[in-house]
C-alpha cells in the first residue's frame, strides 16, 4: 500500500472503518446487513466511507464517498493502534487476559547444592497476562521526551510502564531502543497483521520485546534431565589423600551422601560431551562406564596436578607428593609409577604423602 494514494470509490478498498461510536468495524462483520443509515469514517483521512458489503462481484469493503488523498501508511498505523486499545480495554472490562509470550530459561536446581549452579535445560515459552498489572491505557501521551503510540501504566506504581509502538514503515528510534524502557513493537505491513492484535496474545513471531527481564522457570526435580551428565570431581579427604574422577551427577550425589563425613574439599567442573578426549595425555581411564572412570593420584595428568595445587592454595589440608619439595617426575605410566620420590629413591603413588614423615610442602 503506497504511503499516499488518490482514493476514489473504484481504487483503494479498506477492510476497516470507524463506526458512529468511534469503534473499529470490519467490512466482513457487517456483510449482509443494512448500512444505509450508518456513517463510517476513514481511519486514514477522517473522510466519509461507503460500506460496500452486499455486492456479488467484490469482497466486502469500504470505499471513500469522494475522491480524496489518503495515506495508506497512516490508515494502517491508526487502525492497528485503535484495535490494540479496543482489544486491551475490552480485556480489562471483561476480566480476560491480554498476554505476551516470552521465552524463559528453564533451569534445574536438583543438584545446585553440589555444583553451585543450576543446570540449563534450554528455553520454553511462558505467557504473562498484562492486565494483572497494567490497568491504565494512555494513547499518545507524552512521557518525558517520548510520545509512545500507547502506554500501559500500573495503577500500583505509576512509574511502572510499558510502551506499545506500531511499526508500519518507521521502527524504533535509536533513542528509544537505547532507553531502559520496556517496549512492545508490533510490525504491521497489511490489514491481516492487525488480526494478531485481536487475539490478545502477542508472541515473538508477531511482535518484538525490549527491556523485559524475565525470571527463569525452575524445573521440578522429577523433570530433571541432567542426572547422567558427566563432571570432573576432585575430592580431598580427612586423611590428606585426593582423587580425581569422571562421574555423573547421580553418582556424585550418592558419593557425597555416603562419604560426607570424610570429605573436606570438593571441586566440580563440567566435562565436555566428548568426555574421553578430556583425559590428559598421561591419564588412564579405568574400564567400565564413564561414571566409573577415575584417575588415582599416581596418574600424572595435568588436570589432577592443577586440582591438587588449587586445593592447597585454597587452604585445604591435602597432602600429596606433587606438593612436596622432594618429588620428581617419572615417565613410567605403569601402576605406581606416576611420581618419583627423591628422598626414598623410588616411584610411588602421590597419595603416599598423606602418611609420609618426610613430606615437606614446597615453597
Amino acid at each position: 500500500m503506497k504511503a499516499q494514494q488518490i482514493c476514489g470509490d473504484y481504487m483503494v478498498r479498506y477492510q476497516h472503518a470507524l463506526d458512529g461510536y468511534g469503534k473499529t468495524v470490519s467490512a466482513r462483520s457487517i456483510a449482509g446487513t443494512e448500512t444505509s443509515g450508518v456513517r463510517y469514517t476513514c481511519l486514514g483521512c477522517a473522510n466519509d466511507l461507503v460500506a460496500r458489503v452486499n455486492g456479488q462481484q467484490h469482497q466486502p469493503h469500504f470505499a471513500h464517498k469522494i475522491q480524496v488523498e489518503c495515506s495508506g501508511e497512516t490508515y494502517l498505523h491508526r487502525l492497528a493502534k485503535q484495535v490494540f486499545v479496543e482489544t486491551y480495554q475490552n480485556c480489562l472490562v471483561h476480566e480476560t487476559p491480554f498476554e505476551i509470550v516470552l521465552p524463559v530459561d528453564r533451569r534445574c536446581a536438583k543438584y545446585a547444592p553440589l555444583i553451585n549452579k543450576h543446570c540449563s535445560l534450554g528455553t520454553a515459552d511462558k505467557a504473562f497476562d498484562l492486565t494483572n498489572y497494567y490497568r491504565e491505557v494512555r494513547v499518545e501521551a507524552r512521557d518525558g521526551s517520548f510520545v509512545p503510540d500507547v502506554t500501559l501504566v500500573s495503577q500500583k506504581n505509576p512509574n511502572d510502564k510499558i510502551y506499545v509502538e506500531i511499526a508500519v514503515t518507521h521502527f524504533l528510534s535509536e533513542e528509544k531502543a537505547a532507553s531502559s524502557n520496556r517496549i512492545i513493537e508490533i510490525p504491521v505491513e497489511n490489514e491481516s497483521h492487525v488480526e494478531h492484535i485481536r487475539t490478545a496474545k502477542l508472541t515473538t513471531k508477531v511482535a518484538s520485546f525490549q527491556g523485559f527481564a524475565v525470571s527463569t522457570d525452575r524445573v521440578h526435580d522429577d523433570d530433571c534431565k541432567c542426572d547422567g551428565e558427566n563432571y570432573y570431581v576432585f575430592t580431598a579427604y580427612l586423611s590428606g589423600k585426593a582423587i580425581l574422577r569422571l562421574m555423573t551427577l547421580r553418582s556424585l550425589f550418592s558419593e557425597v551422601r555416603k562419604d560426607s563425613e570424610k570429605i573436606v574439599y570438593t571441586n566440580i567442573s563440567k566435562a565436555s560431551d566428548r568426555w574421553q578426549e578430556d583425559l590428559d595425555w598421561d591419564g588412564r581411564r579405568s574400564k567400565g562406564r564413564p561414571d566409573q572412570s577415575s584417575w588415582d593420584a599416581e596418574d600424572r595428568g595435568g588436570r589432577f596436578v592443577q586440582e591438587v595445587k588449587l586445593a592447597a592454595a585454597r587452604g585445604t589440608s591435602v597432602r600429596n607428593c606433587f606438593l612436596c619439595k622432594y618429588h620428581g617426575t617419572s615417565y613410567d605410566l605403569s601402576p605406581g609409577g606416576g611420581i618419583f620420590c627423591k628422598t626414598f629413591k623410588k616411584r610411588c603413588n602421590s597419595n603416599e604423602a598423606a602418611s609420609c614423615e618426610r613430606f615437606r610442602r614446597a615453597e
